[in-house]
C-alpha cells in the first residue's frame, strides 16, 4: 500500500512542487499502528497531484503539471494547470488536452460497469473550457470526464517528438478520447471541488458553499448514452457546439447536511492591542484638564488618557485613592466590533473629532467622514443601535477610497485634507460638508496644513517625478472654489515634509516654510574604473530648508553678527523670559497665524526652468548636518526648536540657527513622531509605548535625560483589548475587499466585468464562512473574476495553533543534513545518494551556507571525513532510523544544534560488489540546517551543477560562455548575485541569462542598462593588453558576444518583463516556455482591516506595438525556440533547454564570430624627418652610422 503526497523537492533542483509516494505497513493490526516503509520520489518534475491505474509495470499516472499561484479565472499563461499522463517504462510524459491553454486539474479514475459485465474506465477532472471542442477558450469551471487512455492510446504511432530548429515538444496522439462536460454553471457558480465515493459510486461536487450529490445511476445512464453518441459521431462539432443527440447533463441535487457545532471561529474574538500591529492614526486631545491619546486601532478608534507612568495591572488602588482616568471607546460599540472600519480619527477641537470610517449603512463599505463627540462623557458611535449617525460627507460612494494616512484636520479645525485612490487631493469644508478638489498637476504625497487653515503645502510628483511642494490658498471664508496649487519649490531635486513656522516666537505669523530637500547630491563612487562596473551610487543627503513666504520678510536676509549684538541679547533675553513663563501654559497659548500671500505672483515670476522667484529664497538650515532624515516633525512654539526624524529615532536642534542638538530617547528604538492636530503636542511611539511630549524646547531636552523618562507621560495601552464579532467583521471585509479592488484596479472598468453583479453573486457566501480562512476562499473567488494575473488573497489573522509562539514551530521542524537518502533495510538504514553542494568559489551566500554540514568541505575543518555517497546513516544521537517512520522524527528541533550521526562507511570492494562487511562503522558530528537554509541549499547544488553542464556542453561546442541565473529580480539578493556572476564573464563570447522559475521584482532595467553598453574601442597598456588583464574595452566590461535568455512557465513578472525587453530591443534571442504573464504591475497597500489583502494590480504597462499588457499579461512571453522539458527526462536529469541555448549559440557565432579586434598596425612614428630649409636630412639611412 501507498499514498502519494504533494511537497516541494527534496533533491537538488529549483524550488517545485514534486510527487513522492509513501509506502505504508500496518505492523499491528490490534492496535492498527500505522507506520511508513519509505518515501520514494515520483519520477516526474512538477507534478502536483495524479491519479494512478495498473500496477508495477503496468501502471499509469495521469497528473497535473504545476501549480498555478494566482486566484485569477480564466487563465491562459504560462502555469495553466494541465493534464498530462505517464506510464511506468516510457522515456517521456505525455499531454493529454491537446493544445488547450485552460486549466484541468484534480484527475479521478471514475468505473463505470458496462452491459456487459465489463468495466469502463473514465478519468474525471475538473476543467474551465467553455465547451468540449479543441479550441476551446475558458469560461467556467465544471467536471469533465473522458475515456481513460491506455498506454496504447498515449503512446501510439502518431505520438511525435518535434525536436527541429525551433521547437522541442512531445505531440500527443491525434485520437485521444475527447473530454466531455458532466455539469454545466449557467450562474457562474463554479465548481471547485469533487470527490468520488468509492463505494457508491456517488459524486459530491462543491459550488461555492453547496456540496452537489451525483448520483451513481445517474452517471452510469449518462456515460452509456454518451458512448452511444460517441459511437455515431454525434458529440460535438468541428466549431465545438453540442450536437443534437448528446445526453443531458445528469441532474444534481443539494445535499442539506446538518452539522451540529457552536461554531466557535464565530465567537467574538478578543485581541491584545500591539501598537505597533495595530496603530492606523493617532493624535493628541487635551480637554478638562487631562491629556487624551485619540488612537485608531486595527478598525476601533479609542480615547487613552496619559498617565504619569503605567499601572500595574496586577494591583488594585489602595482605598480613597483618586480615580485614575479612563479608557473609553469612540467607535464602534462594544458589541459591534468589525461591523465598520475606523482608518483614521483626528481631533477637530477639544471635544469633538473627524471620524474617517466604512459606512455601516453601505453593502459596499463606502468611505464616509463624521464628526463626532469625544468628550469624557460622550458615548460611542456607529454602534449598531437604532439608525446609524448620518456622515458629513460619502457613504454613497462619491468618496471612493481614501488613503487613511493622508486625512489631514487644519489645527484650528476648519478644514480636512485627503488624497484618493485616483490620486486626487481633496479639500472639505467641515462646518458646511463643502468639498472639492484641489487643481493639482501631479500625484499627491502629502500634505500639511497653515495654523488657521486657509493654506494647504502639499507635497507631489511632477512631470519629472521629482517631488515638489505647492501651496493651495483655500480662502478665509466657506469653501467656494477649487483651489489652484502653485508650486514653490524647484523641481531639480526632490522636496518634502513641509512645516509652517516662524522664527518671530509666540503669535507671529506662519511666514516660514521649513522642509527638507535632497538638492546638495553627493556621490560615493568617484569613476567607472575597477572590477563589477562600479556605478554612481548617492548618499541620503536630505538637507533642512526654510522658505521665507513673503516679500519682505526678514527672515529672508541674513543678519551681519557684528551688527546685530545687542538685538541678539534682547531676542534672548526675551525668549528666555519667554520660555520661563509658559512653562505651564494652557493649550489655547498658540496663536499662531496664517500670511497673506498672493500666490498667483509666483506664477510670473519664474526663471529659465520655470521656478517661482519664490523658491530661489529658500536657504538651507547650515547648523542642521546632511543625513538621512525622515521628516520635519515639528517646529516647537515660543523657542523655536525643530525636530527632525530619522531611522535611528530623533532629535531636536535648538539655540541660535539651531546650533545646538539633543537625541530624544537615546535609550530606546523611536519608531516615529507625529505633530498633534493642535501644534500643541509631539506623540512619539517607543515599540508598543506612546509617549506624549508637550510641544517645547524644556520637553525635547527632559527626553533626552534617563531611560525611565520613556516609560512616564506615556497613553495608557496597558491591558488594552479589541472586540471583534467575526460574523460582522467577514461581512465588512468581504464588502471592504470588493470596493478596493474596484478603486485601486489599474482599468477603471475592471475589464468590463459588471462589477456589481459579481459582488452580489459571491456575497451570499460570506455568510456561511465560518473561518477566516474560508473567507478567503469567497475573496479569491470573487477577485478571481478579473482575470489578472497579479490577484492573491493571503495574510489574514489566521488560526494559529502555535498562538504566536515561534518556539514551537521550532520545536517540531526538522533539521536539514543537506543529503539525499534512501531507506534501505538491507543496507540497515538510509543510504546516501547525493551530498549537496554550491560552487567551490563560495563558502556562503549572504550567510546562508553552500555545503551540505555533511560535506567534506563543511567536516573537515573540525578534522572529521564527509560523507559520501554510498554511506549510511544507521543512528541518530543513538536512537536507530528503524525505530522511527521517517529519519526526519529524529532531527526535530536540531536545526542549528550538533547531532551524532551513526554511520557505515562504504568501501567498494574488489568485484564491485557490496555486502554488508564491505561497510565500516565510523560517527559524525554535524549541525543541521534550518529548513529555510536547505531549501537554498538544494537551489545552490542546482545552479553550480547546471554551471558545470553548461561548461561541458560548451567546451564540447568551441566557445566560452558565461551563465547566472537569477532567482528572483528582487533587492540585494538579485543585484548581488547578477554582479557576482556577469562581471567575471562579461568577456565571454556568449553569455546565457536564466530566469526560469524567476519569481519576479524590479531591477531589470539595472541590467538592461549593464547589457546595452557597447565596446566603442579598446584599451592597450604598455605591457598589458585585453588577454592578460589590461583595461579591455571602453564602455567598461560590456559584454560584446550573443545572448541568450532561457525562460519556462514560471518565469515571472520582472522576469518575464526582463524577457520582453530582450526581445523587443533585440539583445538575444528567448529559449524556452511561454512565460507565466504577469503584465499589470502591483503595490500591495490595499490591505484589510486584519492585515489580509486581495491584492489590486494597480499599474498597466503599454506601448504602440503591443497596447495594454506588453504581450504578456494573462498570455506570456512567447520563446524564440520553443523548448519543453519534459517531466520525465527533467527528473532524469535532462535539460533540453540548456542543450538548445548550445546549439543556437554554436550556430550563431559560426554565422557572426564574436572575435577581437586585429592589430592596430605600428604605433605612429613622431620622429622629426626634417628640421628645416638648408638643414640635413635626420632620417638615417640603413647600414651606416652618424
Amino acid at each position: 500500500k501507498s499514498v502519494l503526497i504533494s511537497c516541494f523537492n527534496l533533491e537538488a533542483g529549483l524550488p517545485d512542487l514534486r510527487l513522492y509516494e509513501v509506502a505504508v505497513a500496518d505492523v499491528g493490526t490490534t492496535t492498527g499502528t500505522v507506520r511508513t516503509g519509505g518515501t520514494v520520489p515520483v519520477p516526474l518534475s512538477q507534478a502536483t497531484e495524479a491519479a494512478v491505474d495498473g500496477e508495477g509495470s503496468d501502471r499509469c499516472l495521469y497528473f497535473v503539471r504545476t501549480k498555478q499561484s494566482s486566484n485569477t479565472k480564466r487563465y491562459i499563461g504560462g502555469t495553466t494547470e494541465g493534464m498530462w499522463a505517464y506510464c511506468e517504462g516510457e522515456d517521456v510524459a505525455v499531454r493529454l488536452l491537446g493544445e488547450y491553454r485552460g486549466t484541468a486539474r484534480r484527475p479521478q479514475i471514475y468505473s463505470v460497469m458496462r452491459q456487459n459485465g465489463r468495466a469502463q474506465k473514465y478519468l474525471m477532472f475538473l476543467t474551465d473550457r467553455a465547451s468540449p471542442s479543441l479550441t476551446a477558450v475558458p469560461g467556467v469551471t465544471n467536471l469533465y470526464a473522458m475515456r481513460l487512455p491506455s498506454r496504447t492510446d498515449l503512446y501510439s504511432e502518431d505520438v511525435e517528438l518535434r525536436y527541429d530548429d525551433k521547437t522541442y515538444q512531445v505531440i500527443p496522439s491525434s485520437n485521444l478520447p475527447r473530454p466531455f462536460p458532466l455539469t454545466s454553471s449557467c450562474d457562474g457558480m463554479a465548481v471547485t471541488d469533487y470527490a468520488i465515493d468509492p463505494v457508491t459510486g456517488n459524486v459530491v461536487l462543491q459550488r461555492g458553499a453547496d456540496l452537489q450529490l451525483l448520483k451513481e445511476d445517474k452517471l452510469r445512464t449518462f456515460f452509456l448514452n454518451e458512448n452511444k453518441s460517441d459511437s455515431k459521431a454525434t458529440s460535438t462539432s468541428p466549431s465545438g457546439n453540442v450536437k443534437k443527440g448528446r445526453p443531458a447533463f445528469p441532474i444534481t441535487h443539494n445535499l442539506h447536511l446538518q452539522v451540529h457545532s457552536d461554531n466557535y471561529p464565530l465567537h467574538e474574538r478578543t485581541i491584545p492591542v500591539k501598537i505597533t500591529q495595530h496603530l492606523t492614526g493617532i493624535d493628541v486631545v487635551s480637554t478638562k484638564g487631562q491629556t487624551y491619546g485619540l488612537l485608531s486601532l486595527r478598525g476601533q478608534a479609542f480615547m487613552a488618557p496619559r498617565l504619569a507612568s503605567l499601572p500595574d495591572p496586577l494591583v488594585h488602588p489602595a482605598p480613597y485613592a483618586p480615580v485614575p482616568p479612563r479608557r473609553y471607546r469612540v467607535a464602534p460599540g462594544a458589541t459591534n466590533g468589525g461591523a465598520l472600519r475606523v482608518l483614521n480619527t483626528q481631533a477637530l477641537n477639544l471635544t469633538h473629532a473627524l471620524l474617517l470610517a466604512t459606512d455601516p449603512a453601505s453593502p459596499t463599505a463606502e468611505h464616509a467622514l463624521y464628526v463626532v463627540d469625544v468628550s469624557p462623557g460622550s458615548p460611542p458611535v456607529l454602534t449598531g443601535i437604532g439608525d446609524p449617525p448620518f456622515p458629513i460627507v460619502g457613504g454613497d460612494g462619491t468618496l471612493g477610497s481614501i488613503y487613511g494616512e493622508s486625512l489631514t484636520v487644519s489645527p484650528n479645525g476648519r478644514r480636512a485634507a485627503w488624497r484618493d485612490t485616483d490620486n486626487r487631493m481633496w479639500i472639505l469644508d467641515i462646518a458646511s460638508g463643502n468639498h472639492t478638489r484641489v487643481d493639482l498637476v501631479g500625484v499627491p504625497k502629502d500634505a500639511s496644513w497653515s495654523p488657521e487653515g486657509r493654506y494647504l503645502a502639499i507635497v507631489h510628483k511632477a512631470q519629472n517625478q521629482f517631488l515638489i511642494i505647492s501651496l493651495a490658498d483655500c480662502g478665509q471664508e466657506a469653501l467656494k472654489v477649487q483651489p489652484r496649487a502653485v508650486r514653490v519649490t524647484t523641481d531639480r531635486c526632490n522636496s518634502g515634509d513641509p512645516i509652517w513656522g516662524s522664527a518671530k516666537g509666540s503669535g507671529a505669523k506662519a511666514t516660514l516654510l521649513y522642509f527638507l530637500s535632497d538638492r546638495d547630491i553627493m556621490g560615493t563612487v568617484s569613476n567607472p574604473w575597477g572590477s563589477r562596473a562600479p556605478l554612481p551610487n548617492l548618499k541620503k543627503r536630505w538637507g533642512a530648508y526654510a522658505l521665507p513666504l513673503l516679500p519682505d520678510d526678514p527672515d529672508a536676509i541674513l543678519p551681519v553678527p557684528e551688527l546685530q549684538e545687542d538685538e541678539e541679547e534682547e531676542g534672548a533675553a526675551q525668549n528666555a523670559t519667554a520660555a520661563n513663563a509658559t512653562e505651564t501654559a494652557t493649550a489655547e497659548e498658540d496663536t499662531a497665524l496664517d500670511p497673506d500671500l498672493d500666490l498667483e505672483a509666483f506664477l510670473t515670476d519664474v526663471d529659465g526652468h520655470g521656478t517661482p522667484w519664490l523658491a530661489q529664497r529658500a536657504y538651507r538650515l547650515n547648523a542642521i548636518p546632511y543625513g538621512d532624515h525622515s521628516a520635519i516633525v515639528c517646529q516647537s512654539y515660543i523657542d523655536e526648536a525643530l525636530l527632525v526624524a530619522h531611522p535611528r529615532g530623533v532629535t531636536a536642534y535648538y539655540g541660535p540657527d539651531y546650533t545646538s542638538s539633543t537625541e530624544l530617547f537615546p535609550n530606546n528604538e523611536v519608531s516615529g513622531c507625529v505633530l498633534a492636530t493642535n501644534r500643541k503636542h509631539v506623540a512619539c511611539l517607543l515599540g508598543d509605548t506612546i509617549k506624549i511630549l508637550l510641544n517645547r524646547l524644556s520637553y525635547f531636552l527632559a527626553a533626552s535625560g534617563p531611560a525611565d523618562m520613556a516609560t512616564k507621560e506615556v497613553i495608557h495601552t496597558k491591558n488594552f483589548h479589541l472586540r471583534i464579532q467575526p460574523v460582522l467583521e467577514h461581512k465588512a471585509m468581504y464588502a471592504d475587499a470588493w470596493r478596493m479592488l474596484r478603486d485601486y484596479f489599474y482599468d477603471p472598468n475592471l475589464h468590463g466585468l459588471d462589477w456589481e453583479e459579481v459582488r452580489k453573486r459571491y456575497e451570499p457566501l460570506v455568510a456561511r464562512a465560518v473561518k477566516r480562512e474560508e473567507l478567503d476562499e469567497v475573496l479569491r473567488l470573487m477577485a478571481g473574476e478579473l482575470s489578472a494575473l497579479h490577484v492573491f488573497v493571503y495574510g489574514g489573522e489566521y488560526t494559529d495553533p502555535r498562538h504566536g509562539d515561534t518556539e514551537k514551530f521550532a520545536g517540531v521542524e526538522p533539521g536539514d543534513l543537506g543529503v539525499v537518502t534512501v531507506r534501505n533495510p538491507e543496507k540497515g538504514g538510509h543510504v546516501v545518494t547525493d551530498v549537496l553542494g554550491g560552487s567551490p568559489d563560495w563558502d556562503a551566500i549572504h550567510d546562508v551556507p553552500v555545503y551540505s554540514p555533511l560535506s567534506a568541505k563543511t567536516l573537515a575543518r573540525s578534522g572529521q571525513r564527509g560523507v559520501s555517497k554510498g554511506d549510511v546513516i544507521t543512528a541518530v544521537n543513538g536512537e536507530s532510523v528503524w525505530d522511527v517512520p521517517d529519519l526526519n522524527m529524529l532531527l526535530r528541533g536540531m536545526a542549528g544544534e550538533a547531532v551524532r550521526l551513526s554511520l557505515l562507511r562504504s568501501s567498494p570492494p574488489s568485484d564491485g560488489r557490496r555486502s554488508q562487511a564491505d561497510y565500516e562503522s565510523d560517527a559524525v558530528v554535524a549541525v543541521p540546517l534550518s529548513r529555510a537554509h536547505a531549501s537554498d541549499l538544494r537551489y545552490s547544488t542546482w545552479e553550480y551543477r547546471t554551471e558545470q553542464a553548461l561548461a561541458d556542453l560548451t567546451q564540447k561546442a568551441g566557445f566560452t560562455c558565461g551563465y547566472v541565473h537569477l532567482q528572483s529580480m528582487s533587492g540585494l539578493a538579485a543585484s548581488d548575485k547578477f554582479e557576482r556572476q556577469f562581471f567575471p564573464d562579461y568577456d565571454k563570447q556568449a553569455f546565457i541569462i536564466d530566469v526560469r522559475h524567476n519569481t519576479g521584482g524590479n531591477i531589470d532595467s539595472w541590467i538592461m542598462t549593464m547589457l546595452q553598453r557597447k565596446a566603442i574601442y579598446y584599451l592597450q597598456e604598455r605591457a598589458a593588453n585585453i588577454t592578460t588583464g589590461g583595461l579591455g574595452w571602453d564602455e567598461q566590461f560590456a559584454f560584446r558576444g550573443h545572448l541568450v535568455v532561457l525562460m519556462d512557465e514560471k518565469t515571472s513578472s520582472d522576469g518575464e518583463g526582463f524577457a520582453r525587453n530582450i526581445k523587443e530591443m533585440g539583445m538575444g534571442k528567448l529559449i524556452g516556455q511561454r512565460t507565466w504573464g504577469g503584465g499589470i504591475w502591483l503595490s500591495s497597500d490595499n490591505r484589510l482591516v486584519d492585515g489580509g489583502i486581495a491584492t489590486a494590480p494597480e499599474i498597466g504597462v503599454y506601448n504602440d506595438k503591443w497596447k495594454w499588457g506588453m504581450g504578456v499579461e494573462n498570455q506570456g512571453v512567447e520563446p524564440d525556440f520553443w523548448v519543453d522539458n519534459n517531466p520525465r527526462e527533467s527528473y532524469a536529469g535532462k535539460d533540453r533547454q540548456l542543450e538548445k541555448a548550445v546549439q543556437v549559440l554554436k550556430k550563431w557565432m559560426i554565422e557572426e564570430p564574436i572575435v577581437l579586434p586585429k592589430d592596430p598596425g605600428p604605433y605612429p612614428d613622431m620622429s622629426v624627418k626634417n628640421y628645416g630649409v638648408g638643414c640635413p636630412n635626420t632620417k638615417k639611412k640603413k647600414g651606416k652610422r652618424d
